[in-house]
C-alpha cells in the first residue's frame, strides 16, 4: 500500500492524514482524494447540533507543496513523479478561503476517518480489509441508502435514482438526475454499484446526509434549509466542473503555444 500524508488547515487548526492508496497517484487523483477526505473529516470534527454541520467543511484543494528531503524545503508539486516516495509529506492550501492558514507546528500524520484505500488510475475506490480500518465511518450510511434506492439487485438504475428522490420530497428536474446518475455510473454501464454509490456518497456529502436522514421510517419532511443545501451543492458541483474543463482548456492552450514556439530563435533584450 502506497501512503501520502497531506496535511492542512481545517476549521481553524492544522490536520495532518494518511491518504492510502494501492499504487502512487496522479495529481488529479491526488487532488480529488484530498477534497473528499477533508471535506469528510471536517464535517465529522465539527459540533453534533451546529447548523452548519452538513456545509462548513467543503474543502477545494487550491495548489498543493511537497516537502524535498533532499533540499530540506517545500517546493510546489507539479508533478506525479514527486510522489514516488512512499509516505511523503504534502500540505494543501484550501481554495477559495478568505483567512491564511493558522501559524501551527504540523502534527504528526494519522488516518483519516474514511476508512478507504483508492485504486489509483481506477474511478472506483475499494473498502481497506478490517485490519486495515481505524474508523468503519460512513460505511453503514451508504449501504443503507443504496439499499432504499433499490440497490437489493446489486445496483440502481436510472428510474431507482429518480423515483427515491422522489420519494423523499425533492423536485428534481430529470435533467439533474441524469447529471447525478452520470456522476456515480464512472464506468458508463448504466448501473450505479455500490462501489460507484460511496464514490458518489463521498462527493455529495451534504445531499448524501441529507438522503440518510430522511430514508429512515417516519423521517420528518425535508425541510426549506435542507433543499436549498443541498442546491447549493449541486450548484458548487457544477462549477468545479466548469473550472476543470477551463483549466484543461488552458493546459491544451499552452501547451499548444509551447510547441509552436519550438526552433524560434529568442529575441536579445537590450
Amino acid at each position: 500500500m502506497f501512503t501520502v500524508r497531506v496535511c492542512s488547515d481545517v476549521g481553524g487548526r492544522k490536520i495532518n492524514l494518511e491518504i492510502p492508496f494501492r499504487s502512487p497517484p496522479t495529481l488529479p487523483e491526488l487532488r480529488v482524494a484530498i477534497d473528499e477526505t477533508f471535506t469528510g473529516e471536517g464535517r465529522a470534527l465539527s459540533p453534533r447540533g451546529s447548523p452548519h454541520r452538513l456545509d462548513e467543511f467543503y474543502f477545494k484543494t487550491q495548489r498543493m507543496q511537497i516537502y524535498d528531503d533532499r533540499e530540506l524545503r517545500w517546493v510546489d508539486l507539479v508533478d506525479s513523479m514527486q510522489l514516488q516516495h512512499n509516505r511523503a509529506q504534502v500540505y494543501a492550501f484550501k481554495a477559495d478561503s478568505f483567512l491564511p492558514d493558522v501559524q501551527q507546528r504540523m502534527p504528526a500524520a494519522r488516518p483519516s476517518t474514511l476508512g478507504l484505500v483508492r485504486q489509483s488510475s481506477s474511478p472506483v475506490r475499494q473498502s481497506l480489509s478490517p485490519q486495515e480500518i481505524s474508523s468503519p465511518g460512513t460505511h453503514g450510511k451508504t449501504s443503507t441508502t443504496h439499499q432504499y434506492f433499490g440497490g437489493s439487485k446489486g445496483y440502481l438504475t436510472f428510474n431507482d435514482l429518480e423515483s427515491g428522490f422522489a420519494s423523499l420530497g425533492f423536485d428534481f428536474a430529470p435533467v439533474t438526475v441524469k447529471e447525478m446518475f452520470s456522476k456515480a455510473d464512472t464506468n458508463r454501464d448504466h448501473k450505479i454499484t455500490f462501489d460507484e454509490w460511496q464514490r458518489w456518497a463521498y462527493r455529495y456529502i451534504n445531499t448524501h446526509d441529507v438522503i440518510y436522514f430522511h430514508c429512515v421510517p417516519e423521517a420528518p419532511p425535508l425541510t426549506k434549509e435542507e433543499l436549498a443545501l443541498v442546491e447549493q451543492e449541486i450548484r458548487l458541483e457544477r462549477h468545479k466542473d466548469s473550472l476543470t474543463i477551463q483549466e484543461q482548456r488552458f493546459t491544451d492552450a499552452a501547451a499548444s503555444f509551447d510547441r509552436s514556439q519550438e526552433g524560434t530563435p529568442r529575441r536579445a533584450f537590450r
